[in-house]
């Protein structure tokens, strides 16, 4: 992949990417824009018919969701394309590993499930019974072991990735960013309106019905800020009953409502149990929002000392971040540790470590073929 060499990159994302955007979405537009200004061109698609004619890479997403990536990593390959995996994720349960059969047996049930869920939807059956067909293990190692390159967003995401792909398939970090300016939420810093705010879809692995059973012993309100997918409607009717009345629950809505719903809030919460590092984090930074945050290895490497930080699934050492944070004097200040340059930079770096592999592959199967 050359260096404005006017090669072109197809990202070919999930299939809900636009009905309903996440985490992913951010990325993925932050990450177009850096291929960008490096001089390589970037398409879009959740098109799973899509002609790879025209692309010399492909990019997919998500590791261990192979009903939302190994379709398109088994095309990408038929076509003879060199694929990027951005990960987006971090072991956890810690006892259930990645590559365990007991992993492999729960996730094949998921996605049973999730057949049955999206059966009418062409796209997502396609990609799910194409899953299925080859199984979760093997699955799992093509996507391990059968790519170029694996795109994770902090160092401590890079030792669990790196411990159980092959030594020759490369492993990069390229930090999350945000698109919200602290200058953009400066003019907002006295309108502190209500305390608490968590924001992200509805899903087990975001665990907000953690935090609702935690705040049923006090009298916090918190505004809740995210929709949910389909498959996860009964988890989202669960968090809505035993909230009660007492949260106010903003279904699917614009960022630009997010992000004035964040300068508006003194505290950001976040209990996910397995997060990398997440874009809402960075946003509620960004909007000058206190930090209550998992005590997890990626998201203290982004946040350090800007944060108040919980022990995962201990309801009393959630309370106790929750109320340090809201009893701490300090002013809010809106601000970032990453940016739209570094994510450039790292980009370049990408660039430029494809380029001499390539240039080896290249110089490597010569000479095999003038041997021969």
């Amino acid at each position: 992949m050359n260096n404005g060499g006017g090669q072109k990159i197809l990202f070919w994302v999930r299939q809900d990417y636009y009905s309903h955007p996440g985490g992913d979405s951010a990325q993925a537009e932050n990450l177009k824009i850096a291929f960008e200004a490096n001089g390589i061109t970037v398409d879009i698609s959740c098109d799973i018919n899509i002609s790879l004619t025209q692309y010399a890479w492909v990019a997919i997403w998500h590791l261990e969701r192979i009903h939302d990536s190994w379709y398109y990593w088994k095309k990408a390959k038929l076509a003879g394309k060199k694929i990027i995996l951005a990960d987006t994720y971090w072991p956890f349960p810690e006892d259930l590993p990645l590559t365990s059969r007991r992993h492999h047996w729960r996730e094949t049930g998921k996605n049973i499930m999730r057949l049955l869920c999206f059966w009418k939807n062409y796209g997502k059956r396609t990609m799910l019974l194409h899953a299925i067909r080859r199984g979760y293990g093997h699955a799992l190692d093509d996507l391990l072991n059968g790519v170029a390159c694996h795109l994770v967003n902090s160092n401590a995401e890079k030792l669990p990735v790196r411990r159980i792909c092959r030594k020759d398939v490369h492993v990069h970090v390229v930090h999350n960013i945000c698109n919200l300016s602290p200058s953009a939420a400066g003019s907002l810093l006295s309108g502190r309106c209500y305390d608490l705010i968590c924001v992200g879809h509805f899903c087990p692995r975001k665990n907000q019905l953690f935090l609702i059973k935690a705040l049923k012993k006090t009298h916090l309100q918190i505004q809740f800020c995210g929709g949910h997918r389909p498959s996860h409607r009964r988890y989202y009717k669960k968090c809505r009953a035993m909230a009660a009345g007492q949260h106010i629950f903003h279904d699917k809505v614009e960022t630009e409502t997010v992000h004035t719903l964040l300068r508006q809030a003194r505290v950001h919460i976040c209990v996910s149990n397995s997060e990398t590092p997440g874009i809402g984090n960075l946003e509620a930074m960004a909007a000058g929002c206190k930090l209550v945050l998992p005590d997890i290895q990626p998201v203290k490497e982004y946040f350090q000392d800007n944060a108040f930080y919980f022990t995962v699934n201990d309801e009393k050492s959630l309370l106790e971040a929750i109320y340090m944070a809201l009893n701490d004097k300090q002013p809010h200040l809106p601000r970032t540790v990453t940016s739209q340059e570094m994510m450039n930079d790292e980009i370049k770096e990408l660039l430029n470590l494809l380029n001499s592999r390539c240039s080896y592959e290249k110089v490597f199967v010569k000479s095999q073929t003038a041997f021969k």
